[in-house]
């Protein structure tokens, strides 16, 4: 009597994407013109028939009802061909590495948010995608966040002359409370893309 068919085992003993510089320690923020530099490592424990390796660089925006608008989604071929070309090379046992590097366009994408607390959150992450010639579905790696931030353009400043600007008043209301907020630069500087 058969209780249940477990099936070939799974080749894919791990399958990894990394962004460098990368780490606990080092928290990265990309912009406009960066380059993403990152690899993608594969180890097999039986040789396989592969369509391709490819990685997905995407930006997602969610709003309050967790709605979610993909504002771009690109991806690239790091080994192989599309599955509709019908090439399928096979992929020895052991470990691979490809690495990968995508540039970003000279243009202000939203800056990454994270949480709810303005109402949406937008999320920038890179994933990887196994795509066998055996079966339909992709075998994914997990989805690496990405902090983007947008260059915030400013004039420059003369010498030690506050230009307008360097200092701000804000009065915020709400219902009967008042609160006036001042804030100042102390040391008014100009560098542009830091």
């Amino acid at each position: 009597m058969l209780l249940f068919s477990s099936g070939p085992p799974n080749p894919v003993r791990s399958f990894n994407l990394s962004v460098i510089p990368s780490g606990q320690d080092r928290v990265v923020a990309f912009g406009p013109g960066s380059v993403l530099n990152g690899s993608v490592v594969l180890n097999l424990d039986k040789p396989v028939n592969a369509h391709n390796i490819r990685v997905v660089f995407k930006c997602e925006q969610y709003n309050e009802t967790n709605s979610k608008t993909t504002i771009f989604h690109v991806e690239t071929f790091v080994w192989g061909h599309a599955r509709s070309e019908g090439v399928n090379v096979e992929l020895s046992d052991g470990s691979h590495m490809y690495l990968f590097a995508i540039k970003l366009p000279f243009v202000n994408f939203p800056p990454s948010i994270h949480g709810t607390y303005v109402g949406h959150h937008v999320e920038y992450s890179l994933q990887g995608f196994l795509e066998l010639d055996d079966t339909p579905n992709c075998i994914e790696t997990a989805c690496v966040p990405v902090i983007y931030l947008p260059f915030v353009t400013c004039m420059p400043m003369d010498g030690d002359v506050l230009r307008e600007g360097a200092k701000k008043n804000q009065v915020f209301r709400r219902n009967n409370a008042m609160i006036d907020v001042t804030a100042e630069m102390i040391k008014p500087a100009y560098c542009p893309g830091k």
